[in-house]
């Protein structure tokens, strides 16, 4: 099975060390996860700084140095040419205690091979990773990537994508987590297919000026081809998608999100 780690066995990084996993095949219309375990020692980290719960937002590997200190992932995609397409999930890996990271996506249209690299930080004595699985993701209910903002943690960031200044994953006065959008943010792009009619839905609070929950359908070149808004409530709203329709995006504005989803009508 292509990258499993037992929880017998240990990958031990140092400073600055990368190990760049072997590809494997992948389909760009199958939604998949990456689980791993891992703990790193030697710099500050999230446990002794809150605020560091941005590093899990970072998406720089090489031209922002902002948490280069720190372990990171990514994941490169490959198309049938060997041809690398795109970059996903390009995050810092900032836990001190024994910590599971877990990241749920799509591979990019096109895509036909992924490797996934793991990188110990610059000032980093040692990430040791352990347990690690890439599996099929588990019916989530929905098309898109972890719908409902609870069930994957306060710190899992893996459903978004761009961030509006002061965006975050909050703990809500009922114990469950929210997603606060501030003033716009992106879902990471999901598949849908032309001509389909399909059900969205989304619950959330809103925070005031202009609150919204978008779905924004998108062309093979990622134009916007169609955008409706995704109402709060049991029932959802309905919509047919373009003959160009090739995927999606969910953007979210001014409100504390705690799910949004979208399902095809059987």
């Amino acid at each position: 099975e292509p990258y499993k780690i037992s929880k017998k066995t240990s990958l031990t990084l140092a400073k600055d060390q990368k190990v760049e996993f072997k590809q494997v095949p992948v389909d760009d219309q199958t939604k998949y996860t990456l689980l791993f375990y891992g703990r790193l020692d030697g710099v500050e980290c999230i446990e002794d700084n809150p605020r560091m719960q941005l590093a899990l937002q970072h998406r720089a590997w090489v031209h922002d140095k902002t948490y280069d200190f720190l372990p990171k992932m990514k994941l490169e995609f490959y198309d049938a040419n060997q041809k690398l397409i795109a970059t996903k999930s390009q995050v810092s890996l900032p836990f001190k205690a024994r910590h599971k990271y877990s990241v749920t996506f799509y591979p990019p249209p096109g895509s036909k091979l992924m490797k996934f690299l793991i990188q110990a930080g610059s000032s980093t004595t040692g990430f040791k990773l352990d347990r690690m699985k890439f599996s099929k993701a588990k019916d989530q209910g929905a098309i898109n990537v972890n719908p409902v903002t609870n069930d994957t943690g306060l710190y899992n960031y893996s459903a978004w994508d761009r961030f509006a200044q002061g965006a975050s994953l909050i703990l809500k006065e009922d114990g469950k987590v929210g997603f606060n959008s501030a003033y716009g943010s992106n879902s990471v792009r999901f598949p849908l297919k032309p001509n389909t009619l399909y059900i969205a839905g989304s619950s959330g609070e809103n925070l005031g000026y202009a609150s919204t929950v978008l779905l924004r359908v998108l062309d093979k070149n990622n134009k916007m081809i169609q955008e409706t808004r995704i109402y709060a409530g049991p029932d959802g709203v309905k919509l047919t998608t373009p003959a160009t329709c090739t995927g999606a995006i969910i953007h979210v504005r001014s409100v504390v999100l705690d799910e949004a989803w979208i399902r095809k009508v059987k």
